[in-house]
């Protein structure tokens, strides 16, 4: 017999039911748990059933959702209707029960995790890092939420930061969540039993649901307009028809059934889009990389890792940082400026230490949560606990065995020389903004630039190769002017040249190809997943090389002559090894 996803327990007349999804590192509100969530619930006598809380035994994991899973099969608006209908049962009966629920939530909550717990008439979470909540729907996999998110969440929120949720992408710590009104109440970790049972006791039988109609700016709605327009065309259908469903949930005091079969049809239609089917696919990239990285799930236990770093700024910024990002378990970072440890770079420099393990971000300064981890050898298990680390505290992160400098100022040369060398010729920056925007990049160079810091001087020794023979002597100041330039946001939607995202793309290709031939990446995932959270390479085409199909780059080099106006001659010339070769990147593509 298949073991059960809730556990069940009961004490004082309560009911406390524990999800633990068999077989997974995360919880998922499958199909078996939403059939046994409604039998209970079905089950339960108001008489004697004080209130029911929800819990997960997972660390780490509330409830990672079931969206992803129901998307990846749907091929029409009836069959999402049918694959749902389960789910939307159990969320009702939470809804609907005349018994007192409560989300006690330690771990993330995520997609329709978050649509679960709204559900639920009270919602405490844990003070700790690992629970954060976060609506992927739209920022991981271009399609609308499914289970109420965007019907549910504005009248609670207000339909100003229901839209940062929602749409933007905001991740939301415990304390962020509790500032504006996803949750409750904030409960310390180390104490969250008995706090839990301070606030049951406090509750004791009430309900409480608040559905209103929220006032809505005029001029909030016009701007969310313009950045929705300001997005890549081909999001642009799924982001609006989201932002309406909202603007029409917080214009009213009621929900009917007909306003969630709305959403589901939305979701539905969003779900098969070309766009959308590419998204997805980029969840098995990510998967496959945390399986290069960790060869088995376990919790961190006892760690001590000790970060290293010259520049004692540098060291007291992430110390800070870090020792601010609460874990559960009994991890003891520790931070010096010389011993044997893990060596810190947090700005752009040329060269490399002699440290076995290197941590290097050159733009971790400029709020991107991105690491490269260098190292001499293939990951140890003792690396593989800092891999551990960084993921248990909000890092991105991939591995890399560079020779000379690290992979991430080679990349950053390759992305920005062909923009570079365009603006030198003559072109202007709004065009690369648009022609960028109209490929799928929702960040434009700027983004990443600022979170350089203008450390222009060292940029410009990795840049300067990367540029045709005709731009290698040009002054430093030019190039700093034209990186400057790069810094604007603006675009023109008439204005593109396809040359931009040709070199862009050819660029990208031959560092692609350098990266596998010495061995710096040890897989073509790794690159993907650099390529997606340093330059926001677009999910449309869904990964780098995923994209990078040896049709695809055939078509580039049919106007070859035009492109050595951007690119260096030895960069074709890669591109037409890659042809040569005669196969992809992976057998799928």
């Amino acid at each position: 017999m298949s073991e059960s996803p809730f556990q069940i327990h009961e004490k004082d007349g309560f009911v406390e039911l524990v999800l633990n999804t068999p077989g997974s590192s995360v919880n998922i509100f499958d199909y078996a748990a939403a059939v046994q969530l409604k039998r209970i619930m079905d089950g339960l006598d108001p008489k004697e059933v004080r209130a029911v809380v929800f819990r997960s035994s997972k660390t780490g994991s509330f409830i990672n959702g079931v969206g992803l899973l129901l998307a990846s099969v749907v091929k029409c608006v009836d069959d999402a209707v049918k694959l749902t209908s389960v789910t939307r049962a159990a969320f009702d009966c939470v809804r609907n029960s005349s018994i007192p629920t409560i989300a006690a939530i330690e771990g993330n909550c995520y997609g329709c995790g978050v649509e679960f717990v709204l559900n639920c008439d009270y919602r405490v979470a844990a003070d700790t890092f690992d629970t954060h909540f976060y609506m992927t729907e739209i920022n991981d996999y271009l399609f609308i939420p499914a289970f109420g998110g965007t019907q549910n969440l504005p009248p609670l929120l207000g339909l100003e930061k229901a839209t940062d949720f929602v749409i933007w992408g905001e991740k939301w710590t415990g304390r962020q969540a509790k500032k504006y009104g996803l949750i409750h109440r904030v409960l310390n970790h180390k104490t969250f039993d008995e706090e839990l049972t301070c606030f049951l006791r406090k509750v004791g039988r009430k309900k409480s649901r608040i559905i209103r109609a929220v006032p809505i700016r005029r001029k909030f709605l016009e701007q969310t307009k313009q950045r929705i327009l300001s997005l890549p065309p081909s999001y642009q259908k799924v982001y609006r028809a989201c932002f309406d469903l909202m603007v029409s949930a917080a214009r009213k005091s009621t929900r009917t059934p007909s306003d969630y079969k709305r959403e589901l049809v939305e979701s539905a239609k969003s779900v098969m889009e070309s766009a959308s089917k590419s998204a997805l696919s980029f969840f098995f990239i990510r998967q496959a990389v945390r399986g290069l990285c960790l060869s088995e799930e376990k919790s961190l236990g006892n760690l001590q890792l000790l970060f290293l770093a010259d520049n004692s700024t540098e060291l007291n910024s992430f110390r800070k940082d870090i020792l601010g990002r609460k874990l559960r378990e009994n991890v003891t970072p520790q931070f010096a400026e010389t011993g044997i440890g893990i060596k810190m770079a947090l700005r752009f420099v040329s060269g490399m230490n002699d440290s076995a393990v290197s941590l290097y971000s050159p733009v971790y300064r400029g709020g991107m949560n991105f690491f490269e981890v260098a190292l001499k050898e293939k990951p140890n298990e003792e690396v593989k606990d800092l891999f551990r680390f960084l993921s248990e505290t909000g890092f991105s992160y991939v591995f890399t065995t560079p020779k000379r400098t690290f992979a991430l100022n080679q990349w950053l040369a390759a992305y920005l020389s062909p923009l570079v060398a365009y603006c030198l010729e003559g072109g202007d920056v709004t065009t690369i903004n648009s022609s960028l925007r109209d490929f799928g990049f929702v960040r434009r160079p700027g983004y990443l630039l600022r979170a350089l810091h203008r450390e222009h001087s060292s940029l410009i020794e990795t840049l300067r190769p990367r540029l045709p023979p005709a731009y290698q002597n040009v002054s430093a100041v030019q190039i700093v002017r034209v990186l400057r330039e790069l810094e604007s946001d603006d675009f023109d939607m008439k204005q593109r040249d396809r040359r931009i995202t040709d070199s862009l793309c050819l660029s990208l290709l031959g560092e692609t190809e350098r990266s596998l031939s010495e061995k710096t990446f040890a897989h073509p995932t790794l690159i993907d997943l650099m390529a997606r959270e340093v330059f926001d390479f677009p999910l449309r085409l869904k990964s780098l090389c995923s994209f990078l199909t040896q049709r695809q780059v055939e078509s580039f080099l049919k106007q070859d002559a035009e492109l050595q106006a951007l690119i260096p001659a030895q960069i074709l010339s890669s591109a037409h090894q890659f042809l040569s070769r005669g196969r992809n990147y992976y057998l799928s593509a």
